[in-house]
């Protein structure tokens, strides 16, 4: 055997002249912006939507350093994986491939290819399912992967509730509330915000929304001295109901305990993008600070964690020695 784990995320720009291509692959995705009676017209309706909102995209990338920091650290997270996996695996070899951005799915393959993998794990870095993510990666790896494939195939779907993800993630944001000042200790709300997803696909059976509720439940089960804890909503566009409530309507409901601090978790992200470094740590502040909280941090994103990757390393232990 010769094994390898393939690690699927969303990608995005890299600098500033990548915005436009960048939002112009998101939207030609049907499971995004469905074209269901002309898809003839979804590279048009793409290209359309990404000219509008070009300049406002460039801004929140300009705002973070120029680019997104997401495929770096995915690339940290595959060596961080690769690494832990060598005492029990020591040819096993770790690659990522990028939704909407590079490397693509395609580049993947061939380095993959040339390496002779036999067994290949596929993980999606997207703990909770969703079409929107998880199934979109794995309807484009299915269209560009041949059909008569003589590698063997090993997927692995939602994970939320893997008990070293759960632990991660509350090992950081009990770091974050361990260090709350002595005036907040009890005088603080948790909210975990979550990326949103149109009422619509949850209607028509997407699980994530259910997989969202059952995260926060798992992490609070192990977190100490927390008594107000709430679930919102961010990054939602116009046009279509999405799900509420949405991050910054929360802080509005919750003003008029504006003498508490509140400690922000980024739930559905595993990495630093722009959700986090812009959304939450730029524009989410700023509206925080407006609205008279005092005090208001985000919980650090697992990136390379020791715990997370740990986590990662049994998700793939699992597949490999199952096929053994």
């Amino acid at each position: 055997m010769k094994p390898g784990v393939l690690l699927f995320n969303l990608g995005g720009p890299e600098k500033i002249g990548d915005v436009k291509p960048f939002l112009v692959n998101l939207f030609s995705d049907p499971e995004i912006i469905p074209v269901p009676f002309a898809k003839i017209l979804q590279k048009p309706l793409a290209h359309f939507i990404a000219s509008r909102r070009q300049k406002m995209s460039e801004g929140y990338y300009r705002a973070i350093g120029g680019g997104s920091p997401l495929l770096k650290i995915t690339r940290a997270q595959a060596e961080s994986l690769e690494a832990s996996l060598k005492e029990d695996y020591p040819n096993l070899k770790t690659y990522t491939a990028m939704r909407y951005w590079k490397p693509s799915v395609k580049d993947a393959l061939e380095e993959i290819r040339k390496d002779g993998i036999t067994d290949l794990v596929l993980l999606p870095l997207y703990p909770q399912r969703s079409k929107a993510t998880m199934d979109s990666s794995y309807g484009d790896f299915y269209r560009v992967m041949p059909s008569a494939n003589s590698i063997k195939l090993h997927p692995i779907y939602e994970w939320y509730h893997h008990p070293k993800y759960i632990e991660a993630f509350t090992e950081n944001i009990q770091r974050e509330i361990d260090a709350l000042p002595e005036k907040y200790k009890n005088k603080f709300h948790l909210i975990f915000s979550a990326h949103s997803l149109p009422v619509k696909w949850i209607l028509e059976g997407d699980p994530y929304e259910k997989q969202i509720h059952e995260t926060c439940h798992l992490m609070l089960k192990n977190l100490r001295g927390v008594q107000r804890w709430h679930l919102s909503y961010q990054s939602r566009t116009k046009y279509l109901k999405w799900l509420e409530p949405s991050t910054l309507d929360l802080f509005k409901k919750l003003s008029s305990d504006t003498d508490h601090a509140l400690i922000l978790v980024p739930l559905s992200f595993v990495s630093d993008h722009v959700e986090t470094l812009y959304e939450i740590d730029i524009l989410y502040q700023k509206e925080a600070k407006a609205l008279g909280y005092p005090y208001v941090k985000r919980v650090e994103s697992l990136n390379t964690q020791p715990t997370f990757i740990a986590a990662l390393k049994d998700l793939v232990l699992n597949e490999l020695r199952g096929a053994s």
